[in-house]
């Protein structure tokens, strides 16, 4: 037992190691490199003196090697009486592999680079296998990476000009006679050089064969053999060029390593790789004549010549040109614009082609990128009462650092529910459902949900027909799961069968309250990680395009998810400012992971409400554009030149406005550069003849500023409700002739109630100063001078002041003078 190192006392492996016999009384064995548990790479050696019994102190004898490297071949050599420790291939302290060589020299103490191998290998094996003149170290098989292993062999003949190559190992075709003997002083040895251009010694072309001749001797000698080879006269030259069509069969560029199978008329072949240029040659006999020519490349149609004709000193070209397997889309036309009167539709045709060799798969999604008038009711107020004071034991809130929520008042926008609104339910293992939940009552208030339910998931899982009662299945736990494996596996299937799923902590993760079961195992989570934090972390970085995250600019919370990762077919929405995932979607729109926590104990302040209402409509909403139709929506396009014909619809029925409405229709397909192709869709839509415009701008009666204010007409066809601009103030509407009562209303301001007379094809004009509900003072004029004759006991100015209170509180003033 020779004890431990001290070098890394935990425990490294993966180092070379020699033994080192000028080092002690003994010699010593001595190690160096290598690689600890936690991945780190060391340069260090350490040398254990076998006369003293002990191990000498980290790099005291040999130094450090002059980089990090483990998985390396090792073994000595003997360089002109220089006693020489090697290390060769492995890995570097990136775990990349490392094709070099390095040694220390025992003549001057230090270490250097040696030749380049020709393999990148690791964990390979090397030793030095001649007589101890460092001629014959070899490097012998060893992985490529992972589990890849190889048969590759080395052979160090470049350390130094005194290794001559094994004899007859390198160049079969030269040989020499005498091998070796000796020359007398003065004398002149001629030995016979032999040359054979034979197949039998892999010579079976005409061209030139290089070999490096070494005389070993003092000083060695090396002397380059060039063997030109002739064709015979009845050879012929066969080449050409392999080029790969690039995409749509555009920017063609020549394929490396294309393999080309000759077969000859009496069943010879030759199985060649095209270089660097996609060139290939190969001279052959006329006899052989004619021959078929396989051309394949991976990924690339399949090039075939037949009845090629052989003819003796004559060159013959044979390019191939090879389609890449892929479909190319195209879409005719890719930008309607369309005109309606008021109810009216319009049908264009669209055609969607394929120039590709293969197939094309499509399917059409469309996006919204114009906003119909927004309908936003006046702000709500939801009181949710102050958290309890203990959280209970067991419990993942308990288990980190609790604090009651404070009491608070949530501010929401209620929206008009559309016609299916869709229906929630909350799955949760949380005291929500005892004590009333503070999610639950906000999410309604937002008034344009359908049910929003519980469901207690601490005492039992519901089957696949309950879930399909609802549109979207929200999920979070605190205690365990009644049964995590079986609540993973339901909403596994509730998602193959077509239902949507927001999963929240601390539903995800590897802390113990997590869910389980083909939810978790299968990646339907978008996100997933390990322990909880308990420490508050803001939104970070985000996609602010993404409907989830429209109008939210502010969210903290206390209880979030360490390790967080993303799981394959997801997409990152936005993280924490500590740099782990918030927010991430699957790509197929089906789940929305949320590291953040809405139960009861919740610690969560900012717009954590907004958030998860947008996550619910972005997950409920069909993802179409309410007057914007195709048929069909999804189809396959023949390859070479195939046209698929779409039908695409817009219906001003489905709008409640005149005015322009701007979509995209996206084909989605397998055209591996266009997956995405995009239609830019434009409809106008005209008013009805009977209908009449109001606009205007609704101000700060105080300020003239522009207020974001809600119009409501009383009574409106073909609208109730409009808002004004948040940056401008501005408003618009169209409505049918007539006599409307209108309601100017904004948080902050007192109403302001008018009416307005609509004629058909006129616009009619109205603004409004909205008086802000609190006093407002105004001073005319701001400044005023006064001359008065030298003696004057008083003086009234004519003017005065005007002070004004342009609020709607009153006004308490007082004059002070500096």
């Amino acid at each position: 037992n020779l004890g431990n190192f001290t070098l890394h006392p935990a425990g490294f492996d993966f180092h070379a190691s020699w033994f080192v016999p000028w080092i002690g009384s003994q010699g010593a064995i001595c190690v160096a490199g290598g690689v600890d548990a936690a991945a780190v790479v060391f340069p260090d050696t350490q040398c254990y003196d076998l006369g003293a019994g002990a191990f000498n102190a980290p790099n005291a004898d040999l130094g450090p090697m002059l980089e990090g490297v483990w998985g390396t071949a090792d073994g000595v050599l003997y360089e002109n009486g220089d006693y020489q420790l090697w290390v060769a291939d492995g890995a570097d302290a990136g775990f990349n592999l490392w094709p070099r060589s390095m040694y220390y020299s025992r003549n001057d103490g230090q270490w250097h680079y040696g030749p380049n191998p020709l393999y990148g290998v690791y964990r390979v094996e090397g030793d030095n296998v001649g007589d101890g003149n460092g001629c014959d170290f070899y490097v012998v098989t060893g992985s490529a990476g992972g589990f890849n292993p190889t048969t590759y062999n080395e052979r160090n003949t470049s350390a130094s000009d005194e290794c001559p190559p094994v004899a007859g190992a390198d160049c079969l075709w030269l040989g020499e006679v005498p091998t070796s003997t000796v020359i007398p002083a003065y004398g002149t040895v001629h030995p016979t050089m032999y040359f054979t251009a034979t197949p039998d010694v892999g010579v079976d072309q005409p061209g030139d064969y290089i070999c490096k001749l070494k005389l070993q001797g003092d000083p060695a000698v090396n002397v380059l053999v060039t063997m030109t080879v002739l064709p015979a006269p009845t050879w012929g030259k066969l080449e050409g060029t392999v080029t790969g069509l690039g995409y749509c069969d555009a920017n063609p560029a020549p394929l490396e390593k294309a393999t080309v199978l000759i077969t000859t008329t009496t069943g010879m072949t030759w199985s060649l790789e095209t270089d660097e240029f996609g060139h290939y040659q190969r001279w052959i006999d006329e006899s052989e004549s004619p021959v078929s020519i396989l051309v394949s490349y991976p990924g690339y149609e399949t090039g075939l010549a037949t009845g090629v004709v052989i003819t003796g000193g004559v060159t013959t070209t044979v390019n191939f040109d090879l389609r890449w397997l892929q479909p190319c889309v195209s879409v005719t036309p890719d930008v309607i614009d369309v005109t309606l009167n008021w109810g009216e539709s319009a049908t264009t045709s669209v055609e969607i082609g394929n120039a590709g060799p293969v197939a094309l798969d499509f399917l059409q999604t469309e996006e919204d990128r114009g906003w119909q008038p927004y309908l936003l009711g006046a702000p709500v107020e939801v009181t949710i009462p102050a958290g309890p004071a203990t959280a209970p034991a067991g419990t993942a809130v308990a288990a980190g650092p609790y604090r009651p929520a404070p009491e608070r008042i949530q501010t929401i926008r209620p929206r008009p529910a559309p016609n299916a609104a869709p229906n929630v339910l909350l799955l949760n293992a949380d005291d929500d459902n005892d004590y009333g939940s503070p999610i639950q009552a906000m999410l309604l208030a937002f008034g344009d949900l359908g049910a929003v339910d519980l469901y207690d998931a601490r005492s039992g899982t519901p089957d696949l027909s309950y879930l399909q009662n609802y549109d979207v299945v929200l999920t979070w736990s605190n205690y365990v799961y009644a049964d995590p494996n079986a609540i993973g596996d339901v909403l596994a299937d509730y998602v193959d069968a077509g239902g949507k799923v927001i999963n929240l902590m601390f539903s995800m993760g590897t802390h113990g309250w997590q869910m389980g079961g083909r939810f978790m195992s299968e990646g339907y989570t978008a996100i997933n990680g390990t322990s909880i934090i308990y420490d508050t972390s803001c939104l970070g970085t985000y996609d602010p395009t993404h409907p989830i995250m429209e109008g939210v600019t502010n969210v903290c919370d206390l209880y979030r998810l360490a390790g967080t990762y993303l799981t394959p077919d997801s997409t990152e929405v936005a993280r924490w400012q500590d740099g782990e995932l918030f927010v991430a979607v699957k790509d197929d729109r089906t789940v929305v992971s949320i590291a953040g926590y809405v139960g009861y104990y919740y610690q969560w302040t900012g717009q954590m409400d907004l958030l998860l209402h947008n996550a619910i409509l972005w997950l409920a909403a069909p993802g179409d554009v309410p007057w914007l139709f195709e048929e069909p929506i999804s189809g396959t396009v023949a390859p070479d030149g195939g046209i698929f014909p779409v039908e695409v619809t817009v219906d001003s029925a489905y709008v409640n406005q005149p005015g322009e409405y701007w979509a995209t229709l996206h084909v989605e397909s397998n055209d591996p550069v266009v997956d995405d192709y995009p239609v830019i869709v434009t409809m106008t839509v005209l008013p009805a003849a009977d209908m009449g415009k109001v606009t205007g701008y609704v101000v700060d009666n105080c300020t003239g500023g522009p207020v974001e204010a809600t119009i409501t007409f009383q009574g409106g066809v073909p609208i109730t409700q409009t808002t004004s601009d948040p940056d401008t103030g501005h408003y618009a509407a169209w409505l049918v002739e007539g006599t409307y009562p209108v309601v100017f209303s904004a948080d902050g301001y007192l109403n302001y109630t008018t009416s307005v007379e609509i004629v058909a094809g006129m616009t009619i004009t109205l603004d409004v100063n909205l008086v802000p509900d609190r006093p407002c003072i105004a001073v005319e004029p701001d400044r005023f001078e006064v001359w008065l004759i030298t003696g004057t006991a008083v003086y009234t100015h004519e003017t005065g002041l005007d002070i004004w209170n342009g609020g709607g509180q009153d006004l308490e003033f007082q004059f002070f003078e500096i």
